[in-house]
């Protein structure tokens, strides 16, 4: 029988995701403005940048603090919804 054999690269990707309330968040830094799901607080800097999560399946970002804290901030996942930020209502 066949495997379906992945990449070795997308395998350890794959690992490093982290799952909450349907996100698959994966940890980076953004050196150029984002702004938070959660907070109001910047997301990014140049120089330091914060440890930051986004969302492969969404987009939504927001540090990864709020992950950690298992805050109620964060909405669960609606990759089906374009740009929600946007939805006014």
């Amino acid at each position: 029988s066949v495997h379906n054999v992945k990449e070795p690269t997308a395998c350890a990707e794959k690992s490093g995701f982290i799952y909450h309330k349907g996100h698959e968040f994966i940890p980076l830094f953004y050196h150029f403005p984002a702004n938070c799901e959660a907070c109001t607080k910047p997301l990014w800097n140049m120089f330091k940048p914060p440890l930051a999560l986004e969302c492969q399946r969404c987009q939504i970002k927001c540090h990864k603090e709020h992950m950690d804290k298992k805050e109620e901030s964060l909405r669960p996942c609606a990759p089906d919804q374009f740009n929600p930020q946007f939805n006014t209502g």
